[in-house]
């Protein structure tokens, strides 16, 4: 269960782009598992621009990285993220779905 993390087909297509870099505020990785498969989920939730978001992370070597560890709440200081929105997804009425494609650390040069 993500907030603020989908939009209508419609407001999608007023978007001028689909991938968005963002550097957010309080970013949590959030280690759970899927009640009705008990697979293991990755979500992160952050503020940016006074909203509050909650979606999915899809970055494999983030996921990779905390598989070992034990389900619960991760703060990530000083990072980017790659938000990605989705094609409409017939199954939840052509809704367009933002993604958390990659968590970027933010390293000094």
């Amino acid at each position: 269960a993500g907030v603020s993390n989908c939009m209508s087909e419609e407001e999608a297509a007023t978007q001028e782009y689909s991938l968005a870099l963002i550097q957010p505020e309080k970013l949590i990785l959030e280690i759970g598992s899927n009640p009705w498969n008990r697979k293991r989920t990755y979500m992160c939730s952050f503020r940016y621009n006074r909203a509050s978001y909650t979606l999915k992370l899809t970055d494999p070597v983030f996921t990779n990285a905390y598989q070992a560890r034990e389900e619960g709440k991760y703060p990530l200081e000083n990072m980017y993220i790659c938000v990605s929105l989705t094609e409409p997804w017939e199954v939840d009425n052509n809704r367009c779905h933002k993604l958390v494609a990659g968590i970027i650390p933010n390293r000094p040069l």
